[in-house]
């Protein structure tokens, strides 16, 4: 079907050009210096109609003809429109174009402003490759223009970019049709340590819907067999695009993101830092106080942050995301963000003489009051609970939680990779649940998925046994991958940290006490019986089945 729209490449601000015949869409050459492996294929672009709001976007462009294939388009453009001594030049000066937008968002944004109907027209005239798919029968040049060197290696050069054309046409029908589908579900990772003789390989397995989805996946062991290089490794892997980490038909993974997460101390090295130019989006989460998004910053400055962000997933903006998540550990309704004193300002509440506004009401009035109040936050604070008109502070558990879910939903996406060195840090047992409850729902809302590496069994207890990986030395200096027999969802402490740790479970006091009862075989009747009132029955019937026959 014939367009309406006409089509201009141009190198002005449209305010300065009179020849415009609309409705028109207008694309301008990128004027940063970035390039993909010298193929300049950035655009922007204008939507212009009557009685409509103008819309604009950033794209990728490239020509059809394979004269052209070695040139840059954008040098191209400005070549032809200086050749001309124009600032405007209509689409059929040129060879046939094809276009791309970079990201998830860029899709949502355009349905946004324009509805469905409009943004897919708008796109099929730009011939967006995500709407010309999801149009039906593909046209003889869609093939030729997915397997240029323009597109393998500028369109799809970005994981975002990659991820967008395989999964952005959901939303094209509507922000609510968006699919959460898109992620690699089946991953392996295969390296090498110079510690061991043999490679790591570590098979990853996910299901994201059904009655028991299977969204995390758990890496344990004992010290020293590779949990957190098998993190760092898989970081790499996504970061350069590496062969280390393949799909389970061989393929490089479809993920979109990366969010690598450790804990103040020795796991905050875990991680790769970014490298100059990302193949991933990728951001570092250290949780401690002083180091918020890879930053000297506080709280208060990631919830402004969050508050600010106008990006949305499946029609949730970042903040709604963020307080629909932390709302199921610790009512929004009881976490307070700290407020300067300003005079001249309203005073949103007050509690022994501390200005804070709670999140449930943060984002609460007017442009103009929420402006206010957003320039009083304290950015280096952290936040408090307010419990019965009073401010107290969080425990460190509590603030773990916060800290995490207001790192994770300002830079989660769909489709994201999370990444997460022993998250038991500055974590009592008892809220590893809640955790993972909070973990799980942040992966379920955006369709990402998620691999700990932990020493606790605690973890292992809130994943089936077919997402759980036990990482062991064996002889010869060797590492083996191992599933664990027993079924490790809901299972019992003691039983799970036998399996893991093997006979470390029982503490190295009870390994003397065998040792002595080895040596001392006629006196193990007695000594067993004292037992009986001191240990636990997995601990004792363990030292019973090593005793000497002869000394029972």
């Amino acid at each position: 079907m014939e367009s309406k729209y006409h089509i201009y490449f141009s190198n002005m601000h449209l305010e300065r050009l009179r020849q415009l015949q609309l409705p028109a869409i207008v694309f301008s050459p990128s004027l940063d210096h970035w390039n993909d492996f010298g193929y300049r294929t950035r655009f922007s672009y204008q939507v212009l109609e009557k009685d409509q709001q103008r819309v604009a976007g950033d794209v990728h462009l490239a020509f059809l003809e394979k004269e052209q294939s070695e040139d840059s388009p954008a040098k191209m453009v400005m070549a032809k429109l200086k050749q001309g001594n124009t600032h405007l030049l209509p689409a059929k000066e040129f060879p046939e174009f094809y276009t791309m937008h970079h990201e998830m968002n860029s899709y949502r944004e355009i349905v946004r402003n324009c509805g469905p109907e409009r943004a897919q027209e708008i796109l099929l005239a730009m011939k967006d490759l995500v709407a010309v798919r999801r149009a039906g029968r593909l046209p003889k040049w869609f093939n030729q223009a997915t397997t240029s060197r323009f597109f393998t290696l500028a369109f799809v050069r970005n994981a975002e970019t990659f991820f967008a054309f395989h999964n952005a046409a959901s939303i094209l029908g509507g922000l609510e049709q968006e699919s959460f589908e898109g992620l690699s579900k089946q991953l392996r990772l295969k390296f090498k340590l110079r510690t061991f003789q043999n490679d790591h390989e570590l098979e990853f397995s996910f299901a994201p819907a059904g009655d028991l989805p299977k969204r995390i996946a758990v890496i344990i062991g004992k010290n020293g067999v590779g949990k957190s290089q098998s993190l760092a490794h898989f970081a790499q892997a996504l970061l350069r695009g590496n062969k280390d980490l393949r799909d389970g038909e061989g393929n490089a993974p479809v993920v979109n993101r990366l969010l690598a997460v450790s804990s103040p101390g020795e796991t905050r090295n875990t991680f790769p830092k970014p490298p100059k130019e990302p193949r991933i989006f990728y951001k570092r989460i250290i949780l401690s106080r002083n180091f918020f998004a890879d930053r000297q910053s506080g709280m208060g400055d990631v919830l402004l942050r969050l508050a600010r962000a106008r990006e949305t997933i499946k029609q949730k903006s970042r903040w709604e995301l963020f307080c629909q998540t932390v709302d199921q550990i610790i009512p929004t309704t009881e976490i307070a963000i700290h407020l300067k004193s300003a005079a001249g300002l309203p005073q949103l509440a007050s509690s022994d003489g501390d200005d804070y506004a709670t999140l449930e009401n943060f984002q609460n009035g007017g442009e103009q009051n929420r402006l206010e109040r957003w320039a009083r936050v304290d950015v280096r604070a952290d936040v408090s609970r307010l419990a019965d008109g009073k401010l107290v502070p969080l425990s460190s558990g509590q603030l773990t939680f916060i800290r995490f879910a207001a790192n994770a939903c300002l830079h989660i996406e769909n489709g994201t990779m999370v990444l997460i060195d022993e998250p038991e840090t500055h974590l009592h047992p008892n809220y590893v649940s809640d955790f993972i409850r909070l973990l799980d729902t942040l992966l379920a809302q955006t369709g990402s998925f998620a691999i700990l590496a932990t020493h606790s069994a605690y973890f292992v207890r809130e994943v089936t046994r077919s997402q759980v990986i036990v990482l062991r030395q064996v002889a010869d200096n060797r590492v083996e991958t191992v599933s664990p027999r027993l079924k490790t969802l809901g299972a019992d402490i003691g039983e799970i940290s036998h399996f893991v740790f093997e006979d470390a479970y029982f503490g190295s006091l009870l390994a003397q006490v065998r040792v002595n009862l080895a040596e001392r075989p006629n006196q193990a009747p007695k000594v067993l019986k004292l037992l009986e009132g001191e240990v636990s029955t997995e601990a004792l019937m363990s030292l019973q089945r090593t005793t000497p026959s002869k000394a029972k």
